[in-house]
């Protein structure tokens, strides 16, 4: 009995064993069929190895990644890597020998019921496109913005740099690595400027900017410079406030530039100024010269008939002086103007400073101290109106410095010898003899400030209608051109002190005396065409007094009437230039045409037609007004 039911218990077992060996075989197909399942509907390749690196399954999505259909794929070794757990990127290749980037993952699986290696295979194909396109696109970006010519940086919300072009090391001198994480506070002359630029800028209801900013930067070494800069907010897709873009400029340049431009159009305005200044000049000069003209004309012939030791003839001397000073004067005029080259002789300097002194003396206040010093013979080489108008000027100047037209006026003369040493290591002047000449005042002084400036033209500190601002600056040309220098020394409330040097050709004396001369006389008949009357009747009596027979003329048609009435009963024309109907050198030209061998004189006190040009082939000479009664007696003996 209990054998029976023993054998009855074991043939139970045995039946229980089996029914389980039969779910747990469902199971495992079951678990296979769902795992294939899962495998085939994968968006991921997926592979399943055996141990020995056997394909046992591809899903389609590994089929489509691998080029290859399924039945090419399991049961082959494609020597996928399967000694490791984990991410890997690798280099499959095609079936046309293509290769294909792909990353796969690793994991421990079961297939039919023995252990195997679960291989998830990804195309990197497209990545790895848009990888090569980010990279070639941070690297447009890199060298366009490392391009870019003005500093440019990008900074967080809170203005910390987050990056810098190159350009940042030229503008402030930090290398763009040195900035990253500092706030751009550190590009700015003070806290001033970075407040007030972030208020332009970057404040909520800061208005939207349009162009640049001004303002001032510090550059690395401590140095401040002009800048401006220009910034804008930057926000991501969603319109969050993510950062700020500033662009950064270093305007002094630019500045230089517009100082330059400026000082361009100055001296373009300038230069027109002077031409309508030479434009006004040469018409003042031919009405003077006519006055002049007849002033040492009709002075010198008085001269002539009075008594040397006589009032009158000392009278007369003095009227002569001045208008030989008046006739310098328009020559300085015209060169000033730069229509006529400046005419230079030797001239001994303390005459010129006597003839000044006593000119000063009669013109300014009589409580004005003036003291001479004179200590010099030397000699240069110069034009006696534009040396007289250097000292005028300086002392002038002087003069108007003092308050209340009370003070004192020194002016000293001095021969001297300038060597490497001394005073003229700031000179810089040739070694040799020079004249040192100091005009100084007890006056106001000039501020510091405009030292370097009281010789430019047009600079002045008087008022309107007290200065042009051409003194200083013709006195400054004058003695550059003379191979000189001048230097200033003044302090405020306590006067100044001006000091030339003009270079020593020689020693001696070179006053001017009139002193009767005689003249060459001669014979013939000359016509004398001039629309001023007092210049006809003058150039008749000095002609006359010289022993020719003369015919005036006012007016050029009248004149031409003449001569072609009896063309060979005068030997000689002298003729103004500027008159109405026919000008001098219209005249000559007819009258050539009518009798070629006859000489012409050409007589103008200005005149832009001939200025600095040759004249017609009928004009034998030119003679300027006013006319030197000397220079024309030899000019007419030798065309007669």
């Amino acid at each position: 009995m209990a054998e029976k039911v023993q054998n009855k218990t074991k043939a139970e077992l045995m039946q229980v064993i089996s029914d389980l060996r039969k779910e747990v075989s469902e199971l495992k197909r079951a678990g296979s069929e769902n795992l294939a399942a899962v495998i085939r509907d994968s968006g991921d390749g997926i592979l399943v190895v055996d141990s020995e690196g056997t394909i046992l399954l591809a899903n389609p999505s590994a089929e489509k990644i691998l080029k290859r259909p399924t039945d090419t794929i399991v049961g082959t070794k494609l020597g996928i890597p399967t000694d490791g757990r984990g991410r890997v990127e690798i280099e499959m290749m095609g079936p046309g020998g293509e290769r294909i980037p792909v990353e796969l993952w690793t994991s421990d699986t079961v297939w039919e019921g023995a252990p195997a290696i679960r291989i998830s295979l990804r195309d990197l194909t497209e990545t790895r496109a848009v990888k090569q396109k980010l990279a070639r696109q941070k690297i447009l970006f890199e060298t366009m913005f490392n391009t870019i010519p003005d500093g440019v940086v990008i900074t967080d919300t809170r203005r910390r740099i987050l990056l810098a072009n190159k350009a940042m090391e030229k503008e402030f001198g930090y290398p763009p690595e040195e900035l990253v994480g500092n706030s751009t506070e550190m590009f700015y002359a003070g806290r001033e400027q970075f407040d007030q630029t972030g208020s332009a800028v970057f404040e909520a209801d800061a208005p939207k900017q349009s162009g640049f900013y001004k303002t001032d930067y510090r550059h690395k070494n401590g140095n401040v410079f002009p800048g401006e800069t220009f910034g804008a907010r930057l926000f991501d897709a969603k319109g969050n406030w993510i950062g700020n873009l500033g662009i950064m400029r270093d305007i002094s340049a630019k500045q230089r530039q517009e100082r330059e431009r400026e000082l361009l159009q100055k001296q373009l305005a300038q230069s027109q100024k002077m031409e309508s200044i030479g434009t006004l000049a040469g018409g003042i000069a031919h009405d003077f010269n006519n006055i002049l003209s007849a002033i040492l004309g009709f002075s010198e012939l008085a001269m002539r008939s009075t008594e040397p030791d006589s009032t009158i003839r000392g009278d007369l001397e003095e009227v002569y002086n001045a208008g030989q000073r008046a006739k310098e004067l328009v020559k300085q005029i015209l060169t000033f103007a730069r229509q006529t080259e400046e005419e230079r002789q030797p001239l001994q300097f303390s005459s010129i400073i006597k003839e000044v002194a006593k000119f000063l003396r009669s013109s300014i206040p009589t409580s004005v101290d003036m003291v001479v010093d004179i200590n010099s013979r030397g000699i240069i080489l110069g034009n006696p109106t534009r040396v007289h108008q250097v000292v005028m000027n300086l002392c002038t100047n002087a003069v108007q410095a003092m308050e209340d037209d009370k003070g004192k006026l020194r002016i000293s003369v001095q021969d001297i010898v300038l060597d490497s040493d001394g005073e003229n290591r700031l000179l810089k002047l040739p070694e040799g003899e020079y004249i040192q000449v100091r005009v100084a005042d007890n006056g106001k002084g000039i501020l510091p400030q405009h030292l370097d400036m009281i010789f430019e033209p047009y600079f002045t500190t008087k008022e309107m209608d007290k200065g042009t601002g051409l003194g200083l600056s013709l006195v400054y040309g004058i003695i550059e051109s003379y191979g000189g220098k001048i230097t200033v020394d003044s302090k405020p409330g306590q006067g100044s002190v001006f000091t030339f040097y003009l270079p020593v050709v020689s020693s001696g004396t070179n006053e001017y005396t009139y002193e009767p001369e005689e003249l060459p006389r001669g014979s013939g008949r000359i016509l004398v065409v001039d629309d001023e009357a007092s210049i006809a009747k003058l150039m008749k009596k000095m002609l006359e007094s010289l022993g020719y027979q003369v015919f005036t003329r006012t007016s050029s048609v009248e004149a031409l009437a003449l001569f072609r009435s009896k063309p060979n009963d005068i030997d000689l024309v002298l003729t103004d230039m500027t008159m109405p109907d026919m000008t001098g050198d219209e005249l000559g030209a007819e009258i050539s045409a009518i009798r070629p061998d006859i000489p012409i004189i050409l007589c103008t006190g200005y005149s832009r037609k001939i200025a600095g040009k040759p004249v017609g082939k009928h004009i034998r000479k030119v003679i300027n007004k006013p006319v030197d009664r000397s220079e024309l007696a030899v000019l007419v003996k030798e065309l007669m």
